[in-house]
């Protein structure tokens, strides 16, 4: 029973994220973290902790963000759950070139990037694409080479048929051209 509980907050929290509803999101996605370290799943609290630090930096709450995610990061450690610390540290970049904050946005997209080819898949190399590009962008102005970036994201994103994220790297990508 407790993990239909997890279940149903875990969804009630995607669904108010997705309807920018953020404060219901965060209640939600607490209280499932709650259950599942209280039923000791570990993997759906790194999942549900990795999910907090998206809604947390939807609401430029980055500390709070970047807290998320490294809770989310000492679990998969422990768990040797390698796709979903790329996501992690594709997300933990992000939010330091959105900060500024080069040296640990560097050494995010170098830890996620170190799990290249051995433990992940296309999905996790297309995200971590996807955060060089957008960490290249914001956070370097290097455009020509977050340009390049985006091209390779894209042509992994088409081929996984993610067409949502691909229509923001097309967007990031353009964007970079034109200030190259």
């Amino acid at each position: 029973m407790p993990e239909i509980v997890l279940n149903l907050h875990a969804t009630r929290a995607n669904v108010a994220s997705r309807s920018f509803r953020y404060d219901e999101a965060i209640r939600d996605l607490e209280t499932a973290i709650e259950i599942a370290e209280a039923i000791g799943s570990a993997g759906n609290q790194a999942t549900l902790l990795n999910n907090l630090g998206v809604v947390f930096s939807q609401c430029d709450r980055y500390q709070d963000s970047i807290q998320s995610f490294r809770e989310a990061e000492r679990i998969c450690l422990r768990l040797d759950e390698g796709p979903s610390l790329a996501s992690i540290y594709a997300n933990l970049a992000v939010l330091h070139a959105r900060k500024g904050e080069v040296d640990p946005m560097e050494k995010a997209l170098r830890e996620g990037e170190r799990l290249i080819p051995g433990s992940i898949g296309r999905r996790q190399e297309f995200f971590l694409k996807h955060a060089r590009g957008l960490c290249l962008l914001l956070g370097r102005g290097r455009y020509a080479e977050a340009a390049a970036e985006f091209q390779v994201a894209i042509r992994l994103g088409e081929a996984l048929g993610d067409r949502h994220l691909v229509s923001f790297d097309k967007v990031h990508r353009a964007e970079a051209l034109i200030f190259e």
